[in-house]
């Protein structure tokens, strides 16, 4: 006897699973379901499969489901099925939080139902054979090489494409990592080489600067993220928040956090917070645009790992056709600017330096245009320095 088995959304992960399952003589039945009616139909027309007009109709009519919708929607679409005792697979990150994890895990073993997570580079030939080996590897680097895409950033890139590498880990180590870090043991290498006080058994000890010069630079911490304030408020260093990307939302809670923390040291005897931001001024709000669209079709060059000559011309930015998917790129990546004329970005600044409670400022203007760089800096410095 087959089985029928249900697709939830059929982009371009979703349509190969229709592609897939469809021609499986395992199963009798495809049945596929997308927010966008249009593209189901297409599939299921494309591969033999039926196209269901929403997703407790498709659930109705299969045995088990495929989960290929954002990872945000992982448990919406999971839970429903469970509690219709569907049996599950879900693309990889199971879900969007632990919690949720823990809630699918649970439902899947109250309903007695399979949950499966798309962990397929386990399965992959070369890591079967890995696997086998009798001594367990003593160092593990690992590459991603796949050009970028737009597709999966609703999730960290942890959360898409380092938990394969995670899950590997796991899979041929036969256990989990007891700590996973790096980035606080160097920054604690970082004083301690500037302040000739690493111990004698560290690789580093016998290492100078120069040229010698009394005393130690200043060491600011430039981060993101709360990881980045606590390591700067444990270790006592002035905190720098960037934010002309990651959590600016979340920022100026971040910085209160770094100042609510803060460790005195001889690097510093109390918070001392500095704001990074993009800024573009330029003489009208219309010419600031123009030189700042430079930058937003850079950030979908890079992304993508497209090479490009430096940056490229507002021009060129003008011609570009953005994809809806490059907008939501655009609007998700998290990158943060002030752009506008004089007024404008005197009001947005002002309004920074309340939020953050501060008049440290650091300023990255990026475009294309070096004058109009220049006469962004002295439209500020008329502004702040006089």
């Amino acid at each position: 006897m087959g089985i029928r088995i249900g697709v939830a959304g059929v982009g371009k992960l979703g349509r190969e699973h229709v592609r897939l399952l469809s021609a499986d003589e395992r199963v009798t039945q495809v049945v596929c379901y997308d927010t966008q009616p249009d593209r189901a139909a297409q599939v299921a027309a494309t591969f033999g499969a039926t196209a269901a007009p929403d997703l407790r109709e498709m659930l109705d009519a299969v045995d088990a489901i495929s989960i290929v919708v954002p990872t945000t929607e992982h448990f919406r679409v999971a839970e429903m099925a469970l509690e219709l005792h569907k049996d599950v697979f879900v693309e990889k990150p199971i879900a969007a939080s632990a919690e949720q994890a823990r809630d699918m895990i649970e439902l899947a073993a109250a309903h007695d139902r399979i949950l499966q997570v798309g962990h397929v580079e386990r399965f992959n030939g070369i890591i079967q054979t890995i696997g086998v080996l009798s001594e367990p590897p003593q160092f593990i680097e690992v590459h991603r090489l796949a050009p970028f895409s737009v597709r999966g950033t609703d999730v960290s890139v942890v959360g898409d494409l380092m938990i394969h590498d995670l899950d590997l880990l796991r899979f041929l180590l036969g256990e989990s990592p007891i700590d996973v870090r790096a980035y606080p043991e160097q920054v604690d290498d970082l004083i301690g080489f500037l302040g000739d006080r690493l111990p004698p058994e560290h690789p580093f000890s016998e290492l100078r600067p120069g040229p010698k010069t009394e005393g130690m630079p200043e060491i600011w911490l430039l981060g993101s993220g709360i990881d980045s304030a606590k390591i700067a408020a444990d270790r006592g260093l002035p905190f720098s928040f960037a934010h002309f990307f990651g959590q600016a939302a979340k920022g100026p809670a971040i910085v209160e956090y770094y100042r609510q923390h803060f460790q005195p040291s001889d690097q510093a005897a109390e918070p001392k917070v500095h704001i990074a931001v993009q800024v573009m001024c330029a003489d009208s709000q219309e010419r600031a645009e123009w030189h700042a669209s430079s930058l937003r079709l850079g950030r979908i060059k890079m992304a993508r790992n497209e090479t490009s000559e430096g940056i490229v011309s507002p021009e060129e930015a003008s011609r570009h056709p953005f994809t809806a998917e490059e907008l939501r790129f655009l609007e998700n990546s998290g990158m943060r600017g002030t752009t506008g004329d004089l007024a404008r970005v005197v009001a947005e600044l002002d309004d920074l330096s309340d939020q953050y409670a501060t008049d440290h400022f650091g300023i990255v203007t990026i475009c294309y245009d070096f004058k109009a760089r220049l006469h962004s800096y002295e439209l500020l410095a008329e502004a702040y320095l006089d």
